[in-house]
C-alpha cells in the first residue's frame, strides 16, 4: 500500500515542534511562532504568513507566503522559513529567495485583523527542501546560486542577503531534522 502524505504535513509538524521548543526555553517563551499548515482550530498560531511590499495587505502588494515565521513580542521577525516538501529546482529556489527579498514586511490575519511584522537586519530567511544531493541541481545550488546571490543587493527594508540560509537534503524527514538542529543551535547561542 502506498502512503501519500498530505501536503504541508511536515511543515506543520516542524511548526508545532518549534512552538513547543520556544515555549520551553525561558529566554524565548514570549516569542511567537506562526506556521501555515495544520488545523487552525486546534493550533491558533496556524495562519497564512503573507510577505508584502507596502503598507498593507492587498492582492497587489502580496508577493509571497512562507511556511514558518518566528517573531519577537515587539513583532520584529527573527526568522522566516520556506519549506519545499517536494523536489526543488534551481528556478524554485531562486524564486523563493527573491520573492522574499522583495518584501518590506510580513502579515498574518488574527481575529479578522491584519497584524504586521517588521524585518530587521538580523532577520534570517531559510529556504529548505528536497534536492538530489548527488545531482546537478545541488551542484548548481552550491557552485552558482549561493556565490552569485552575494553579487546582488537587497533594499534596506528587506532581508539581508548574508542572512539567507539554505537547508537541502534528499528526503523531507532529513530536511526537517536539519531545521530542528539549526534552530536548536540558534536558541542555545
Amino acid at each position: 500500500m502506498v502512503n501519500f502524505k498530505k501536503h504541508g504535513q511536515e511543515s506543520a509538524s516542524f511548526g508545532q515542534w518549534l512552538t513547543g521548543s520556544l515555549r520551553e526555553n525561558p529566554k524565548y517563551q514570549d516569542y511567537a511562532v506562526y506556521y501555515d499548515h495544520g488545523d487552525s482550530v486546534a493550533q491558533p498560531n496556524m495562519v497564512a504568513i503573507k510577505g508584502i511590499y507596502g503598507e498593507k495587505v492587498t492582492s497587489s502588494t502580496q508577493l509571497t507566503q512562507v511556511d514558518v515565521m518566528v517573531a519577537k513580542p515587539n513583532r520584529e521577525i527573527v526568522a522566516l522559513v520556506e519549506i519545499e516538501e517536494s523536489q526543488c529546482s534551481p528556478k524554485n529556489i531562486i524564486g523563493d529567495v527573491f520573492a522574499n527579498l522583495m518584501c518590506s514586511q510580513y502579515s498574518i490575519l488574527e481575529n479578522g485583523k491584519h497584524q504586521y511584522f517588521s524585518i530587521t537586519p538580523q532577520t534570517i530567511l531559510i529556504i529548505a527542501g528536497i534536492i538530489n544531493l548527488k545531482g546537478s541541481k545541488f551542484a548548481q545550488l552550491e557552485s552558482i546560486i549561493k556565490p552569485r546571490m552575494c553579487d546582488f543587493s537587497a533594499p534596506d527594508d528587506a532581508v539581508r542577503l548574508d542572512k539567507v540560509e539554505f537547508i537541502f537534503e534528499d528526503r523531507i524527514e532529513a530536511v526537517i531534522e536539519e531545521l530542528k538542529i539549526y534552530f536548536e543551535n540558534l536558541l542555545n547561542n
